[in-house]
């Protein structure tokens, strides 16, 4: 299995990452989601096909498809 590679995301969805912090002008999350975002646009582009990305995400208080909704509506 050389040249394989596997990375996992845990995402936090707490109500405490709605918040901004560190003088921030962005939510905990986003700042999360950004980091994450470029990190899996960054092994994309490496064209690695041994990679594999999963994120998990915790403390979801909302179906899926709701938080997806949401998120889509944000953009």
């Amino acid at each position: 299995m050389a040249g394989k590679e596997a990375t996992v995301y845990i995402l936090d969805l707490g109500r405490s990452m709605g918040e901004k912090r560190h003088g921030r002008d962005q939510t905990d999350l986003d700042w999360a989601l950004e980091y994450v975002w470029d990190k899996i646009t960054t092994t994309v582009s490496r064209r690695s096909f041994g990679d594999l990305v999963c994120s998990m995400l915790v403390k979801l208080q909302l179906p899926l498809n709701a938080v997806m909704s949401r998120r889509l509506m944000d953009v």
